[in-house]
């Protein structure tokens, strides 16, 4: 057995020699809850947490309304300027809109994943999604369309018989 000294009380412990190269610091959880328990963390996305009364809030929220004298509305997102989440320095965080937040981190240069296309039947204009249009180039808005236009599709329908 190898004896450590409590990093927090002082106190001297034994402990087995597997769990000093583990790198034990503490007597009990309870020295290790007050030595290290700060009110602050950061959360598995990258987000700082703070204790606020008896839960948490995401810091950047809470800097923002002690800045802006108010509580921020639930359609009110606070943003990242530089896109570093646990970057809060006020300079740092600006106040959005849900639309607009949305549009920061995604924008509109993405193509859209529907093509508009026109029924080879009917000639109705319509949505479809391109990796469809890939794989089946003659398009139909529906059923019907299809049952009724797949005969004068070139190569397609019932071989003629004399």
């Amino acid at each position: 057995m190898a004896i450590v000294e409590c990093e927090c009380c002082k106190k001297q412990f034994r402990v087995k020699p597997k769990r000093v190269r583990r790198g034990v610091k503490y007597c009990s959880m309870d020295c290790r809850r007050v030595h290290q328990y700060t009110g602050r963390f950061v959360r598995s996305d990258g987000y700082v947490a703070v204790r606020v009364g008896s839960d948490y809030q995401l810091e950047h929220r809470v800097i923002m309304e002690s800045h802006i004298g108010r509580r921020l509305e639930s359609s009110e997102h606070v943003h990242h300027r530089n896109g570093v989440k646990h970057d809060n320095r006020l300079e740092n965080l600006e106040i959005l809109s849900v639309a607009d937040h949305s549009r920061k981190h995604a924008p509109s240069k993405q193509p859209s994943r529907w093509v508009q296309c026109k029924c080879l039947q009917c000639g109705k204009d319509f949505q479809r999604l391109a990796c469809v249009i890939r794989s089946h180039p003659h398009t139909f808005c529906n059923r019907a369309c299809y049952v009724a236009g797949s005969g004068k599709l070139p190569g397609k329908g019932r071989k003629a018989t004399s």
